[in-house]
């Protein structure tokens, strides 16, 4: 048996009751209300007065194959010419873009919000991209926040200072001063709050991974070898974005992962000269995302339990496993008929899983969690709307109408939304 420190089991019981609580159950269905003020919605990007700003190209590469053969192959999809793309600041554009970019507007009931190319729970959007640039053409050294509206690059620090605060207590990431560039991808705990209240961690935990899957795809279909390292230190990587330690809720960020341009640089960065120690570095001054916060104590306290120092798991290897690489015809038949039986108990008993050892959910309320200060009480409700979806028409090309082939916009950010039914530009 696997013994764990006391400290650990109880951050992963808090977090567990964390979950508990907030999940969905029967009565908290019937309880949903509406977050019904758009107009208090925090806002989807982040902007830093005062700081200089690189706008990035908008003509684009082309893709060499499509997004299906990408996802099943990688970037053994790509012909050997595509492989090992320009370390320059048009590919920076392009993989930002079909990362995270934006590709519609819409209004619903008089709200307007736009669509990106990667999902989110009801176009939220709480996730940030910030690209840390080591060896690019054209872009100097430094971590940058990446600005879809305006498709543009905030730099907020330079680039040796980036590189050493990133490999600070992390020997295995010693390599990035021989890479082009990194993507760090971090959430905003309150864009999801605002609306799914204290279910709003889940969401936007959610759309975090699927922003990091996005990011590697759209790597890969660029040519770009990537690697992601998925623990990060947390405090040290909000001083990097610039968050200070006692941010209250609207302003707190935390990083949840970083996409590594795995490729040799070409020009590689100059570190900082050896032996001088990472310095301190300070805050970095941001806009409000809402006039008013509501502060979710329990939702900062459960991150803070899931990224504090310590291992909660561990990779289970032989001897500690008995299973094999390959199980005999008998087990397989035997695991498919559990999985059928399960499957079938599911169908015929709605939101209850049959299988005990699987996600049962329990009746009753969801208020035993001991709130934190400042939290808003909750009744066991999810509060978000369940209002109905738009309805939205065919997909549309973005920007000025192409030549058949040409599968890449022209314009991007605010310089491409527009209706083609001649609609002014934002």
């Amino acid at each position: 048996m696997i013994s764990q420190s006391k400290d650990i089991l109880e951050r992963v019981e808090r977090v567990l009751e964390y979950h508990r609580v907030s999940k969905h159950t029967p009565a908290s269905i019937v309880t949903l209300k509406p977050q019904t003020d758009p107009s208090a919605q925090p806002s989807p990007y982040r902007s830093f007065p005062g700081l200089p700003k690189v706008s990035l190209p908008t003509g684009l590469l082309d893709l060499a194959v499509s997004a299906q053969a990408v996802m099943r192959e990688g970037l053994a999809a790509l012909p050997e010419s595509h492989v090992r793309p320009p370390q320059d600041l048009k590919t920076i554009a392009t993989w930002l873009y079909f990362a995270y970019g934006i590709t519609a507007e819409r209004n619903f009931e008089g709200h307007k919000y736009r669509l990106r190319t990667c999902p989110s729970g009801s176009a939220l959007f709480p996730c940030e991209l910030y690209l840390a640039a080591f060896a690019i053409e054209g872009l100097e050294p430094g971590l940058y926040s990446f600005n879809p509206r305006e498709f543009t690059l905030t730099k907020l620090r330079d680039g040796p200072e980036t590189l050493a605060h990133l490999k600070r207590g992390r020997p295995d990431l010693a390599f990035l001063r021989f890479v082009p560039a990194a993507l760090l991808v971090s959430t905003i705990f309150w864009r999801t709050a605002w609306k799914y209240r204290v279910r709003g961690f889940r969401v936007a935990l959610e759309d975090a991974g699927h922003l990091i899957a996005n990011v590697v795809a759209t790597a890969n279909g660029l040519g770009i070898a990537t690697m992601t390292r998925l623990k990060m230190n947390d405090n040290t990587m909000r001083e990097l974005i610039g968050i200070p330690h006692n941010s209250d809720f609207g302003a707190f960020e935390a990083v949840q992962a970083m996409v590594v341009w795995a490729d040799n640089a070409t020009s590689p960065i100059d570190p900082s000269p050896p032996g001088v120690p990472p310095q301190t570095l300070p805050p970095i001054p941001r806009e409000p995302l809402s006039a008013d916060v509501v502060p979710y104590g329990s939702i900062v306290a459960a991150h803070q339990d899931c990224v504090a120092p310590g291992i909660p798991l561990r990779d289970v290897k032989p001897p500690f496993t008995e299973l094999r690489a390959h199980q005999n015809s008998d087990q397989q038949d035997r695991r498919h008929e559990e999985h059928r039986a399960a499957d079938d108990r599911y169908d015929h008993q709605g939101t209850h899983w049959g299988n005990e050892g699987i996600a049962v959910v329990e009746d009753g309320d969801a208020t035993r969690l001991p709130h934190q200060p400042g939290d808003v009480p909750w009744d066991g409700g999810d509060h978000h709307a369940p209002e109905p979806e738009p309805e939205l028409p065919a997909r549309e090309c973005l920007g000025p109408q192409r030549p058949p082939g040409d599968a890449r916009p022209h314009l991007v950010g605010d310089r491409e939304i527009h209706d083609h039914d001649g609609a002014p530009k934002d």
